[in-house]
């Protein structure tokens, strides 16, 4: 689990609690990229505190988010933020659901089902909310209308002077998105503000970061049959049989087993980084590799392309063998 054990005093959780739900309910309203680090408060206390401290940091975050959405609509000018009855409640509910998702990923009170699990389970969540209460709220002329701005800003900030095709790319885009795009995207999100968390944690001495989970992750021996008959499904409900939202279903299917192999991949690299033998300078060297690869465009394409296919490999060949009585890598 990724909270401590000790018990805590009211007293001196109450400070830590507030402060990392104040900063979160900020950041969810900063838009950018700070938007996108704004769960990293909720972590660092995941990570360093107890569940029931992160559960009240959770509900804390959540109800200053309400309260600075409820000044925007009170106090500021109508033509200015825009808001009705219908969206105030939807982003209220949305980033609370949000928040008490990555509470449940990070400090569950149950350590069951197994935290690649709840990663997939609560991206699955997070696009379902979003998707079904933008589309409602909204409808598909506003979201068209929002990406093609979007682009077109992404455009300009590059100085390409427009050369690409604005409307076709805004339609490549959204049909990737709702092809298990937007639910890896989500995943990420999680894991990303999760994994930002537990280095801060442990750079501030509460807790020491472990890789123990994605160590030991097996994704189930029938995963394979479901990637295997999904991708199928993709091939029928796209060439013989067009069906746009079977095929739809199917390839958010391919990419939820393609999360779950490239975790367990994952998990064989960092077993073989974690042998014993191996010199610390030999891990550096790997894991400073094993990073630039992963972040370097095209490139990266390539190295999870290859965790990918070494997590499912694993179905047949044996990569991760460990000492029964403690649990660590052997050779």
């Amino acid at each position: 689990m990724s909270q401590t054990s000790t018990v805590e005093k009211p007293s001196r959780a109450i400070i830590p609690v507030l402060a990392s739900a104040a900063v979160s309910a900020v950041l969810m309203q900063m838009g950018g990229i700070l938007t996108l680090v704004c769960l990293v408060p909720i972590g660092v206390i995941a990570f360093s505190r107890s569940v029931k401290s992160t559960w009240a940091s959770v509900l804390s975050a959540a109800a200053m988010h309400c309260l600075i959405l409820l000044g925007i609509a009170l106090f500021m000018r109508q033509e200015d933020f825009p808001y009705s009855v219908a969206v105030f409640l939807w982003n209220c509910v949305s980033m609370t659901l949000m928040l008490c998702v990555f509470a449940w990923i990070t400090a569950p009170p149950i350590p069951r089902p197994s935290t690649a699990f709840r990663f997939i389970i609560g991206g699955a969540i997070i696009c379902a909310v979003f998707a079904v209460g933008f589309y409602a709220i909204s409808g598909m002329d506003d979201l068209y209308a929002i990406m093609t701005a979007q682009i077109k800003a992404l455009d300009t900030d590059l100085g390409l002077g427009s050369q690409w095709d604005i409307a076709a790319m805004t339609r490549s885009i959204f049909a990737a998105t709702v092809r298990g795009g937007g639910f890896a995207i989500a995943v990420l999100f999680l894991f990303a503000n999760r994994q930002i968390g537990a280095v801060i944690s442990a750079i501030v001495g509460k807790k020491k970061a472990s890789n123990s989970g994605v160590l030991h992750f097996f994704a189930p021996p029938a995963l394979v049959w479901v990637l295997s008959f999904s991708l199928l499904a993709v091939i029928v409900f796209t060439k013989f049989m067009p069906t746009q939202p079977l095929e739809i279903a199917a390839w958010n299917v391919v990419t939820m087993c393609a999360l779950l192999y490239t975790a367990q991949g994952l998990g064989i690299v960092v077993y073989f980084l974690s042998i014993p033998k191996r010199s610390v300078w030999f891990r550096m060297a790997m894991t400073f590799l094993i990073v630039v690869m992963v972040m370097s465009p095209g490139i990266n394409a390539v190295a999870l392309g290859i965790i990918l296919l070494l997590g499912i490999a694993e179905n047949w060949v044996t990569f991760r063998n460990f000492d029964k009585t403690s649990s660590t890598p052997v050779m």
